[in-house]
């Protein structure tokens, strides 16, 4: 359901060096899964399986329209673009509505207007972004980054208003959809010699509406640290992180880390573990392994990857980041107690083309082959 099938084209004009004008436009048309009932969609199918009945009468039931058009404007120390998407599906809104997701449901065509902009101003970078959907909800997005002392800053300022309604939309979010938050996020980080960087960041947010599971107004706290190293063979990264809310009072802190070593020019071994605690209570933990290895002068390519976890508490559920195929990212879920294991295989044939294999141990299978034309 994540990819659009259509055409788009970019014209760019230059007044001189450095500054210029360019057009954008796209229109996409396919068939998304869903379930319908009453000639309604009552939910949006996301995960690509059609391995049962059920799932199998999901497949390719709604029509998608997705279109838009950006217009940029550029310069030396500046860049403006004005925005517009639009989209709808060719059935109703058929979705149970409570009190989470009443503000997130719309029939028909909807979309999205926005204003950006991005300048260097004093040493600084400074992006701002102003949106609002076809009701006049509004989205604020705004930031800045400098270098200071040797540390580089960014400093990012949101806010989503819960009526504000734009499902493709990929500004940063701490929940799933960009709306009902205000929130502000900063990071910095530094080299410290040796090969050696450290970084830190914390998030506050405030959520004036309800939320899935959170039937009241909240608010969440995020800290965190890392430190990491890369010398010579060796590439190294500890993270310690904690985070707490005020529905329930909930505290969880937890550390996350890997070891990579570059055994030789052809083999790769890599150790990664995570370990989480719940308030002091509960707890889950991980460990990973991956060897990667390289033959024929980087043509053929694999991956071997090994874990074990133990999270017996939902919110202790870990999740690890998987090696994939082209265009695809893949986050498994570890809860409960398993060992799991993949491969993946890739062989790259002239210089367009490329053929993929992955394999799991619960069985699943996924090809694909990579094609360049142009």
């Amino acid at each position: 359901n994540g990819f659009l099938r259509g055409v788009a084209a970019t014209a760019r004009r230059s007044f001189s060096v450095g500054k210029g004008v360019g057009v954008t436009a796209f229109f996409s048309l396919k068939d998304v899964d869903a379930r319908i009932e009453d000639g309604k969609y009552t939910s949006l199918k996301t995960d690509g399986l059609h391995n049962t009945e059920s799932t199998l009468q999901t497949r390719k039931t709604l029509g998608e329209l997705i279109y838009g058009a950006s217009i940029q404007y550029w310069n030396h120390r500046i860049r403006v673009g004005l925005n517009w998407a639009g989209y709808g599906y060719n059935a109703y809104n058929g979705r149970k509505v409570q009190e989470y997701n009443k503000y997130q449901m719309y029939d028909g065509q909807w979309g999205n207007l926005s204003a950006d902009i991005n300048a260097i101003w004093g040493g600084k970078r400074i992006f701002v972004e102003v949106a609002c959907d076809y009701s006049g909800a509004a989205a604020v997005l705004a930031g800045v980054s400098l270098r200071k002392n040797g540390w580089d800053c960014g400093l990012t300022i949101r806010s989503y208003s819960k009526r504000y309604i734009a499902p493709y939309a990929g500004a940063y979010s701490t929940i799933s959809s960009v709306s009902n938050q205000n929130g502000v996020q900063l990071i910095a980080q530094k080299n410290i010699g040796r090969g050696r960087m450290i970084s830190f960041g914390a998030d506050v947010a405030h959520y004036p509406w309800k939320r899935y599971g959170v039937p009241e107004e909240s608010g969440a706290v995020k800290l965190w640290g890392r430190l990491e190293q890369e010398k010579g063979r060796f590439k190294w990264n500890a993270k310690l992180y904690g985070s707490a809310d005020t529905y329930g009072t909930d505290f969880k802190c937890g550390i996350k880390g890997f070891v990579s070593y570059n055994a030789s020019g052809w083999l790769q071994l890599k150790l990664r573990s995570e370990a989480v605690t719940l308030e002091g209570i509960h707890w889950g933990a991980a460990v990973g392994t991956d060897m990667i290895a390289t033959a024929l002068k980087g043509r053929l390519r694999g991956v071997l990857h090994g874990a074990y976890y133990n999270c017996r508490e939902w919110d202790c559920r870990l999740y690890m980041y998987e090696y994939d195929l082209p265009l695809s990212y893949s986050s498994r879920l570890q809860y409960g107690e398993e060992v799991a294991a993949y491969a993946l295989v890739s062989y790259k044939f002239g210089r367009k083309g490329a053929l993929y294999i992955k394999g799991d141990s619960a069985g699943k299978v996924k090809v694909g082959l990579k094609m360049r034309f142009f």
